[in-house]
């Protein structure tokens, strides 16, 4: 199977070298141990790099966790975006994003552990990181899926909510995952199947309130 780099195309992200094999030898590791297990030390060994090169890009490990949720989130978010816009039928778009996001959650179940469960409270400096993408997801949502025409209240609350849904659903599988409970490919086709249900309903109960 590729690795998550290769699948979401980090090159485009990374400006060194050095760069560029420091985040692909953290994706790895994150895949085999949980972040607060994996050293600078694995990190530099794994990417053949030294620390010199990595202290020259990242003030810390901490450091290198934003940037990684950084870019991971931004390639996500456009591959969801080229998922959408690439379906012709409008009701099937939710589908296409849905799809994409778990597809990418339960086939690298650790590294998406870390960036939506363990990461959360747990660096300060991911805070800010976090909020600006459930942001950016929750505009992608609006404007590929339509809901430009809300009210910015409303608007905020439909893409919000959405956002939330997929999040909620997706932490649930990683979780029970975990304990060897889930077929991976029956609870992909489940998640997507709810999400789209959900999507479409809180689309249709929004369109409802604004016109009472």
């Amino acid at each position: 199977m590729q690795s998550l780099y290769e699948i979401l195309d980090l090159d485009r992200y990374c400006q060194t070298f050095a760069e560029r094999k420091l985040v692909a030898a953290t994706l790895e590791l994150l895949e085999e141990r949980p972040f607060n297990e994996i050293s600078v030390l694995d990190i530099v060994e794994r990417s053949h790099q030294s620390k010199t090169s990595f202290y020259n890009l990242f003030e810390n490990k901490e450091a290198l966790a934003v940037f990684l949720f950084d870019i991971v989130a931004r390639a996500v978010w456009e591959k969801m975006a080229r998922a959408i816009d690439a379906e012709p039928q409008w009701r099937e778009k939710p589908r296409a994003a849905v799809r994409t996001y778990v597809d990418l959650c339960l086939s690298y179940p650790r590294t998406a552990r870390f960036l939506i469960i363990d990461s959360a409270g747990g660096i300060t400096a991911l805070d800010q990181s976090r909020l600006n993408a459930h942001a950016a997801f929750a505009q992608l949502v609006a404007s590929r899926l339509g809901f430009e025409h809300q009210d910015e209240k409303t608007l905020h609350l439909l893409s919000t909510a959405i956002v939330g849904a997929a999040n909620e659903v997706v932490i649930d599988a990683l979780l029970r995952s975990e304990k060897g409970k889930i077929d991976r490919e029956a609870e992909a086709a489940r998640l997507i199947n709810f999400l789209h249900h959900v999507i479409l309903q809180l689309s249709v109960s929004f369109v409802t309130m604004q016109t009472l």
